[in-house]
């Protein structure tokens, strides 16, 4: 009985202890006896794991990640610059914006006035908002253009008083003190105000920070670039020994400087000067208006030099004021030229000479309203020309 039932379920594919397996067959009468091992259970758990069944655990070894590295660090090297690039074309790009719409301030100055914007009294002067612009505005150009870039409010303060007036002080302070960001160059510093270094002032009490320009007016090629602090009272107005207009000026710059021009400076804004489009002889097109100012790296935040000391608002200045002189008449080509653009350099400062923070060259606008992004290496000649509006010379702009 016993060995009937387990020849049953060895027929039935179950395996004994020891023995055989009986496989049924269809064509083959009888059974086919095959040896099977000894069936041991075992646990899952205490058998041995075979080479083939084992885990396979993934990952970088010390050269494979030092290759990744290396490449991802070649990668960022040349991505990198031009990333860097593309930053500051975009910065220049707004810069050139900036100019451009100081640039056309000054025409709706025109529009408004009749002439373009003056340069003010000098250095110890900012703008007064009952004296009107030209001649006897003491503030700068860049204070004369306020209403026409939407910064009429800050053209205002202190409307009322008679200019120099103590009480108004204060609040001409606070118009020094508060930065307007058209008048700031990106690719060179935020629009912040910067430290104040220059100790004199007649109409305002000085405050520690000031806003700047990064902007210049060209005021011509002739040499004429002494300091004039401007007459310390309003009653000393019509007294004061100018330096940079009047009758005495003009002669001067004729008989000394060998200017040509029937105002003394050759530019189109200086000291209290009032430039019509008819006395730019030469052209418009063919005449600068506003460019970019050189200035010192180190002096960027610190407002160490003489051409950056104070603020945008002051008078006839060098540090809303450039200059195109190269060599006086009868001299051209002995020596280097003396204020050429240049970029911004580290440990020098180039103190009346147009220039910028790009690498590339800088910003000009034309007084038709024109910008142009000018090389650091524009011929001399050339640009000494652009800087005079009444010489007679033919200037050529197709190179640049």
């Amino acid at each position: 009985m016993a060995k009937r039932n387990a020849t049953a379920k060895a027929s039935r594919g179950f395996p004994s202890v020891a023995g055989t397996l009986h496989v049924p067959s269809a064509s083959v009468a009888g059974t086919l006896r095959v040896p099977l091992r000894p069936f041991r259970k075992t646990s899952r758990s205490t058998a041995p794991l075979r080479h083939a069944e084992c885990a396979y655990y993934g990952g970088f070894t010390l050269v494979e990640l030092l290759v990744v590295i290396a490449i991802i660090g070649i990668l960022v090297a040349l991505l990198l610059p031009a990333v860097q690039a593309a930053r500051e074309a975009a910065r220049r790009t707004q810069c050139l914006n900036n100019i451009k719409q100081l640039g056309t301030a000054c025409h709706l100055h025109v529009d408004a006035h009749g002439f373009l914007p003056s340069a003010g009294w000098g250095d110890w002067w900012v703008g007064c908002p009952d004296m009107g612009a030209g001649e006897r505005q003491p503030g700068n150009w860049a204070y004369q253009l306020l209403p026409f870039i939407e910064e009429a409010s800050s053209r205002n303060i202190g409307q009322g008083f008679k200019c120099g007036d103590a009480a108004s002080a204060p609040a001409i302070t606070e118009m020094i003190a508060t930065p307007i960001s058209i008048f700031y160059c990106p690719s060179r510093r935020s629009v912040s105000g910067y430290p104040w270094r220059n100790t004199g002032n007649y109409n305002f009490t000085a405050p520690p920070l000031a806003a700047k320009t990064d902007y210049a007016a060209s005021f011509g090629d002739v040499n004429l670039l002494d300091s004039d602090i401007g007459p310390p009272t309003l009653e000393r107005y019509h007294s004061w020994r100018w330096k940079h207009s009047g009758p005495l000026v003009i002669a001067h710059a004729r008989e000394k400087l060998f200017s040509t021009s029937p105002t003394g400076h050759s530019g189109v804004i200086f000291q209290r000067s009032e430039i019509k489009f008819s006395q730019i002889t030469d052209g418009a097109t063919h005449t600068y208006l506003l460019g970019e100012k050189n200035l010192m790296p180190e002096a960027y935040e610190t407002s160490l030099t003489g051409n950056d000391d104070q603020s945008m608002y002051n008078g006839h200045d060098r540090d809303n004021l450039r200059s195109t002189f190269m060599w006086r008449p009868g001299a051209e080509g002995v020596g280097p030229p003396r204020w050429p653009p240049l970029p911004d350099t580290s440990l020098y400062e180039h103190t009346w000479g147009f220039g910028s923070a790009h690498h590339s060259g800088w910003a000009a606008v034309f007084c038709d309203g024109s910008v142009r992004f000018l090389p650091y290496d524009i011929d001399p000649y050339l640009h000494q020309r652009l800087g005079n509006r009444c010489d007679g010379q033919v200037t050529d702009l197709s190179g640049l």
